[in-house]
C-alpha cells in the first residue's frame, strides 16, 4: 500500500479506499478514492497540493488509470486546497460551492501569501512554547511550505441536486440534499457497495465546526442520509465509521440547543474540544 507523511489508506472495498489524514501532515481533511473501472474519481484534495500529489500518485499506482473525476464536497479549504494538483481533470461541485470557492478564496490566499512572514514569526513562538502543539507546528509548516505556489482552481462542471457517474465496474451518486457544515455540502455514495463519504457532515470522534451552516439543516440531512442503504461511513475527519455514527454526531447538535456550559460526558474525549465553545457562541447568535 502506497506510504505518505500525509495519510494512510485503508481499504474499504475492492477499489474503494479510504485516504484517512495523519496527524502531522498537510491533509487536514479525510479523502477518498474510487475505482469505476475506466474511470477513477476523487473525493476531496486535501489542504496542501503537496498532500493532493501523494493522493493523486497512491491512486494511478493502485488502480492504474489516470484520474478521470475530483469532487470537492464543500468550500472549506482543507478539501479542496490540494485542486491544483488535480487541474487537468474534471473537478465537481455544487453551484453554490463553486460560488463560495470563487467569492471567499482568491483574497484569503493573496492575503496568507502576503502575511508569509508573519506565519514563520507564529511558527517561532509555538515551538518555544514549553509544551509545544507539534501537531498544529507541523500543519502550519506545511501550509507555509505550499502558500508562494499556491493558487486556487475552480470545478468546471456542478450540479444542483445529483450527478451520477457511471464506470464499468460500479456507479456513483454525488448527492446534496443542500447546506448543513455549510450553505452546501455534497456528498458521495456508492450504492452497490453500500459506501458513503460525507465530507463534513459527518465528523467522527471530533467536535464539528457548525459556524459556517445551520446546525437545525444539518440534522435534518443527517436523518435523510441515515434513509440510504450504506454500512460504511468515511468522515471528513476521523476514522471510518458506521450508520450509527450519523446518530451519533445528530446528538450532539441537538444536545448544543440545551446550551451546557460544559462539554456534556459523551463527548468529553472528542477531538478538537476547541469547536466547543464557539459552536454554543454561534448557536445563541444563531437563535436570535
Amino acid at each position: 500500500m502506497y506510504q505518505s507523511k500525509h495519510f494512510t489508506l485503508e481499504k474499504i472495498k475492492e477499489g474503494i479506499y479510504a485516504a484517512i489524514v495523519t496527524e502531522y501532515g498537510g491533509g487536514i481533511g479525510n479523502a477518498g478514492i474510487i475505482d469505476l473501472g475506466d474511470q477513477t474519481v476523487i473525493f476531496d484534495t486535501f489542504n496542501t497540493p503537496q498532500a493532493a500529489r501523494d493522493l493523486r500518485k497512491a491512486a494511478e499506482d493502485l488502480i492504474g488509470n489516470p484520474i478521470s473525476y475530483v469532487v470537492n464536497s464543500h468550500w472549506h479549504g482543507d478539501h479542496i486546497r490540494g485542486n491544483q494538483s488535480f487541474e487537468d481533470c474534471k473537478i465537481i461541485s455544487t453551484v453554490h460551492t463553486r460560488e463560495l470557492m470563487e467569492e471567499i478564496h482568491p483574497p484569503r490566499i493573496k492575503q496568507q501569501q502576503q502575511t508569509i512572514d508573519q506565519l514563520m514569526k507564529y511558527i517561532q513562538t509555538l515551538e518555544q512554547e514549553p509544551s509545544p502543539q507539534k501537531d498544529v507546528i507541523s500543519q502550519l509548516k506545511e501550509i507555509k511550505e505550499t502558500l508562494p505556489q499556491l493558487k486556487l482552481v475552480l470545478p468546471d462542471i456542478v450540479f444542483d441536486k445529483q450527478y451520477s457517474i457511471k464506470g464499468s465496474k460500479r456507479e456513483i451518486q454525488l448527492i446534496t440534499y443542500g447546506g448543513g457544515h455549510t450553505k452546501s455540502d455534497a456528498f458521495l455514495y456508492v450504492p452497490k457497495e453500500q459506501v458513503i463519504f460525507m465530507g463534513d457532515l459527518l465528523v467522527i470522534q471530533n467536535h464539528p465546526m457548525i459556524g459556517d451552516g445551520s446546525p437545525t439543516e444539518w440534522i435534518e440531512i443527517l436523518e435523510k442520509i441515515s434513509k440510504l442503504s450504506f454500512h460504511i461511513a468515511v468522515p471528513g475527519h476521523g476514522p471510518i465509521g458506521v450508520k450509527d455514527d450519523l446518530n451519533k454526531l445528530k446528538q450532539y447538535l441537538v444536545d448544543l440547543f440545551d446550551f451546557p456550559s460544559e462539554i456534556p460526558n459523551a463527548y468529553s474525549l472528542w477531538n478538537h474540544s476547541e469547536h466547543f465553545n464557539s459552536n454554543i457562541e454561534f448557536l445563541k447568535m444563531y437563535m436570535k
